[in-house]
């Protein structure tokens, strides 16, 4: 969806100064307003009134309005004011709540599923892992799995309100329905996910939102990780495959219908190996998991253990651990090196398999990157490892789910007296 108008643009006093019929429209301002303050608390986790006066561009009784708002719907605390360095008065510290409301976020991968209620401001509870065996991949059986844990954190969420459901998977999801085209990985070919899991969950009434891993992981790092404060940003993450996620001028680039940001098949060896999605010379054949056992002279494994054995041989200082890393890494290099060509980003976070090996990996790539990509840019691109680990596209599920509460604070019922009864303007 398109962003709202710059706060600045919405700061009405209740008092006036639309004319007419004022008050859907001032209702109206005040929701984008609010939303406007939430997101920057959500980012933040705790801010002074004062930096939310400046973030915003809004006024300080408008501030100190809304934020009285926010904090009777249980959103945020308003704690004790403290010194700025700013000229005049000591301003309160607002707080971000993660415990009133929250969403489910779950983390389809190959071989486990992830659950977890997520608040606001990222606060990950409730956190529950289960393994999926091979001879229970396939689609129902995905689904018995996946809604069993779903119903549990709900469970385990208490008094907390469930606003709704963001899921994450490894494959080509169309962003409007959540159907999932392509999951080569998986081995799912057009699964309508997304309306299967509202079939499974429609006495909870609860919204349910699909989005791919690699875009998620984009997002949280983006939002909560190595990309906070930036606005053109590549994260590419490795596991079985190589999943990548761009932001641009600090929005997610998705594409038309959500399946933008593949970078893993993008082809860097036409004279390469076959690829699970039927093309030849993808990247991650020569640089995913895949391509590091191989390298090791290892059997093909999608178990998260085998690179725990490759990282620690590495560490022991074993000569083949190095040699087939720094060829993942050459590899890893070639291709964004062009990624960076392409997006020129003031980041490229690396997550998964690559934060992992990011010591054993770095060299290697920065020696590709340096040689094959515009100068320019490529003064411009810091490389770095992804902060959030193995809960990035967790985190990013959660951020998925979460759009409709940021955009309007008041589908949370206020629990204390009409902000809007008192004497400043909000």
């Amino acid at each position: 969806p398109p962003p709202p108008p710059p706060a600045a643009m919405l700061d009405v006093a209740m008092g006036g100064g639309m004319g007419g019929d004022d008050g859907a429209n001032q209702d109206t301002v005040r929701r984008q307003n609010l939303g406007a303050v939430l997101r920057q608390m959500h980012r933040a986790g705790q801010l002074s009134r004062a930096a939310l006066t400046t973030a915003t561009g809004l006024s300080r009784s408008t501030v100190a309005g809304l934020v009285a708002d926010l904090e009777d719907r249980g959103l945020v605390d308003e704690g004790d004011a403290v010194v700025t360095g700013s000229p005049g008065r000591p301003s309160p510290v607002v707080h971000i709540r993660g415990d009133a409301v929250a969403v489910v976020a779950a983390d389809l991968q190959i071989s486990r599923v992830t659950t977890a209620v997520i608040g606001l401001g990222g606060d990950v509870r409730h956190r529950t892992s289960r393994d999926r065996p091979i001879g229970r991949r396939e689609v129902e059986a995905t689904l018995d799995q996946l809604c069993e844990l779903i119903e549990q954190a709900v469970v385990d969420a208490g008094a907390t309100q469930i606003i709704g459901l963001g899921v994450s998977v490894p494959g080509i999801v169309r962003h409007d329905d959540g159907h999932v085209h392509l999951a080569p990985n998986l081995g799912w070919t057009d699964v309508p996910l997304g309306d299967l899991l509202r079939e499974r969950l429609a006495a909870s009434r609860t919204a349910v939102a699909v989005g791919n891993e690699a875009d998620l992981g984009a997002l949280a790092e983006h939002v909560h990780g190595a990309g906070a404060g930036t606005r053109d940003m590549v994260y590419v993450s490795g596991a079985t495959g190589i999943g990548g996620g761009v932001i641009v001028g600090g929005r997610p680039l998705t594409g038309v219908a959500g399946y933008g940001g593949e970078v893993g098949h993008m082809v860097v060896n036409p004279d390469g190996l076959a690829c699970r999605c039927g093309s030849v010379g993808c990247w991650e054949t020569e640089a995913g998991q895949a391509a590091l056992l191989r390298h090791m002279g290892w059997a093909d494994s999608d178990e998260q253990r085998v690179v725990a054995a490759v990282l620690s041989e590495a560490a022991a200082g074993s000569a083949r651990a190095g040699t087939a890393l720094a060829e993942v890494g050459r590899w890893l290099g070639i291709g964004l090196a062009t990624l960076i060509n392409i997006f020129n980003p003031q980041r490229v976070v690396l997550g998964g398999l690559y934060a992992r090996a990011f010591p054993h990996l770095i060299d290697a790539v920065r020696q590709e990157v340096d040689g094959r990509s515009l100068r320019p840019s490529r003064a411009l691109a810091a490389i770095t490892p992804a902060m959030l680990g193995e809960d990035s596209a967790l985190l990013g599920a959660g951020e998925l789910a979460l759009p409709p509460l940021l955009a309007d604070p008041t589908v949370v019922e206020r629990t204390a007296g009409d902000p809007r009864t008192q004497t400043q303007p909000a």
